[in-house]
């Protein structure tokens, strides 16, 4: 119940289901040490950091628009020269905009401390998005495969309810126009997920995953 009411909060903002589950997974994590979050925004209640315990963190942020001059210019399509390394990485809808994951994977690993973590996630079942260009979507196999050539203890989670949730995500860009619609419709949406779960025996949300959440630890 706590789960849902946070949805409809997030809503109220015009918040895509696929970021508030998102952000609902990332919340779980305690994070402590540096923290670069890639793709960040100019304003900083954009940003997946702005929905985590702040206190203990020394957070920097990456993106290669130059709009922000405070921030890191990290291209993970190019090999990395930077020194610097953080306890924590954040990397939320980036990886379907590269080319090449396996090298950007590795160029994570480069700027990743030793028992550091990368965090993030791609989505799925949601529409194509440009900044610039929107290559790939991963699903929770590939991710933990790529992800174990050179990370430990990966973790990936599957985000959604079932096909019912999925079909909101993808119309609910425009069923927002409509005053308050879209309250109604999620309720409806994961209430007729919840009811199908009953009589089949797969996940639902394995299915029809409207974004994948991934977890992966740096050794050494």
């Amino acid at each position: 119940m706590k789960k849902f009411f946070f949805i409809i909060k997030c809503l109220l903002f015009n918040m895509s289901i696929c970021r508030i589950l998102q952000i609902w997974q990332l919340k779980k994590i305690n994070f402590h040490g540096s923290l670069l979050e890639f793709g960040a925004y100019n304003d900083p209640k954009k940003n997946f950091t702005h929905f985590i315990d702040k206190k203990k963190l020394k957070i920097n942020y990456s993106n290669i628009d130059n709009k922000n001059k405070n921030f890191l210019k990290i291209n993970l399509e190019k090999k990395i020269t930077i020194n610097k390394k953080f306890n924590n990485i954040l990397i939320f809808n980036v990886l379907e905009h590269l080319i090449n994951l396996q090298f950007s994977i590795a160029q994570l690993k480069k700027i990743l401390k030793k028992n550091g973590l990368v965090i993030g996630s791609t989505p799925f079942l949601y529409r194509v998005h440009g900044a610039p260009k929107d290559c790939f979507r991963f699903t929770s196999y590939i991710l933990k495969k790529e992800l174990s050539r050179k990370f430990y203890n990966v973790k990936v989670f599957d985000l959604g309810y079932g096909p019912f949730t999925a079909c909101f995500s993808i119309i609910s860009d425009y069923t927002k126009l409509i005053p308050f619609f879209n309250i109604f419709l999620i309720f409806f949406s994961i209430c007729l997920d919840k009811i199908l779960s009953l009589f089949i025996k797969t996940d639902l949300k394995s299915i029809y995953p409207i974004a994948i959440f991934f977890v992966a630890k740096k050794i050494k």
